[in-house]
């Protein structure tokens, strides 16, 4: 350590032979200097600097001690190379050199203290967070002042904007024992331009083809659980007459391996097996219908391009890929209808649902052969949920956050059973096992009391969309 001058020659001797002697990194270093910044040495180099401290306070304070050259100051204090000489704040998760931080009123940030290792010095800091502003308030601090310990604070912007630029102030100062104090601060620009946020989740579309209702269903995990329409494929039985064709096999067990063949027909191209699990669940013992869903189903459904389509079409706004035809009222053209204000929209009409029907379905191919039009083919509803929203009147723009949810229902009704089951008579010979397998479901349903389910799928989609400024809005 005798680089480290101005310092007392004799008591830096003194203090190296204590050192080389006495502690165990010394022993270690056999004579070897410590190094001035590396962690390794650090511990080494604080017990250095208290002995020579120790040594020199001993030797001033002695009676009749005469001035020591190189004493009169302590260029320990603090120590060049121990002490840091800044530290980072991050705004969220990045670090920021100068922090600017611009928030929404209402709105929250997160700034984190965070040391720096190596290259400016070495140690652990405790930061204290303050703030003069009445616009800002610090999470878990005391009315007043406003003060928190620790490496993170949370910022929580009030409702009044910031008068003007940078806006407020927030001072972080890092202390360390032995170490001279750091302070930075971080300016924080309270502005309202995002308004008619979304008050709750709402739903603000809905497609249905559901054309002979006979019951309802409502989803719990819908805004409001609105009960949805359905038809005669919900249902089920354990007493009714076939209405079509012949009837098929004499056993449950029978019928059941018969509806089992409708995989190899319908569902030969399905390397996830997703429709196999939806036949296992169909046939397995349940009393009441519930909803089904499959990850595998929800990501193959978000490819389909039917399904890209409708969502395009159902928001129709000036930068969707796909728009309907002009003059349609579709999600974009309700909210300004509403001024850009989600909770005033009223959710428009005659949206058509999509199908999973692409392909051939005498050759099996695309969703006739990979299990979706099996398993789904016609949506019977389709509803746009509201997830997250707000119009930014300084960005000219909103942006939504929606979820799609489909509705299908996995059970048959009779038309189902004269387009595809088995015939009789004379159409008797062109029967395939296809037909055998959809007369074999019919009546497992119908006369066996198996319950249908009904497919879910749900998927989320973010929206930034141009818009002009709203008719009448407040700065």
């Amino acid at each position: 350590m005798s680089g480290l001058h101005p310092l007392n020659g004799e008591v830096v001797r003194e203090t190296d032979a204590w050192f080389y002697r006495e502690h165990p990194r010394g022993r270690e270093l056999q004579g070897r200097p410590l190094h001035p910044t590396s962690a390794e040495d650090a511990e080494g180099r604080r017990a250095w600097i208290a002995e020579y401290r120790r040594r020199l306070a001993a030797r001033q304070s002695a009676p009749g001690s005469a001035p020591t050259p190189g004493g009169q100051a302590d260029p320990l204090a603090p120590c060049q190379g121990c002490c840091p000489t800044d530290f980072l704040v991050s705004v969220g998760r990045v670090p920021a050199s100068l922090p600017q931080v611009t928030l929404e009123v209402e709105e929250d940030v997160v700034l984190t203290g965070e040391d720096i290792a190596g290259s400016a010095g070495f140690g652990s800091g405790i930061y204290r967070w303050t703030t003069p502003s009445p616009r800002l308030s610090l999470r878990g601090a005391a009315t007043s002042p406003q003060i928190v310990q620790g490496p993170t604070v949370r910022v929580h912007a009030g409702s009044e904007p910031s008068a003007a630029q940078p806006g407020e102030l927030v001072e972080v100062t890092r202390s360390q024992p032995g170490c001279a104090p750091l302070t930075r601060q971080v300016h924080v620009f309270v502005r309202r331009c995002r308004l008619f946020r979304l008050a709750q989740p709402k739903i603000i579309a809905i497609a249905s083809a559901v054309p002979a209702p006979v019951t309802t269903f409502a989803d719990p995990l819908l805004p409001g659980a609105p009960p949805l329409p359905y038809g005669q494929d919900i249902t089920f039985s354990t007493v009714r007459a076939i209405p079509h064709g012949p009837s098929f096999g004499t056993t449950i067990a029978h019928r059941e391996r018969q509806m089992r063949v409708l995989l190899s027909w319908w569902a030969h191209n399905d390397p996830h097996r997703m429709a196999e699990r939806l036949v296992n669940a169909f046939l397995a013992p349940h009393s009441a219908v519930a909803c089904w869903s499959d990850p595998d189903l929800t990501a193959v459904a978000s490819r389909h391009p039917n399904i890209v389509s409708f969502i395009n079409k159902a928001l129709s706004a000036p930068n969707s890929p796909e728009r309907a035809p002009p003059g349609s009222v579709r999600i974009h053209q309700a909210l300004e209808r509403a001024g850009w204000d989600i909770n005033a929209l009223v959710p428009p009409t005659g949206l058509g649902p999509p199908a999973f029907n692409r392909g051939s379905q005498p050759l099996r191919t695309e969703d006739w052969g990979n299990g979706l039009a099996f398993m789904i083919n016609g949506v019977q509803h389709a509803v746009v949920v509201a997830r997250d929203y707000y119009y930014d009147r300084c960005a000219g723009e909103y942006y939504m956050r929606l979820e799609y949810v489909f509705y299908d229902v996995f059970g048959l009704d009779d038309i189902d059973l004269e387009r595809f089951g088995a015939n009789s008579g004379i159409t008797s010979p062109f029967n395939t096992d296809a037909h055998y397998g959809v007369t074999a479901w019919w009546q497992l349903q119908h006369q066996h009391g198996y319950v249908p389910l009904i497919t879910r799928i749900s998927l989320e989609r973010e929206f930034w969309v141009p818009v002009p400024p709203p008719a009448g809005a407040v700065p």
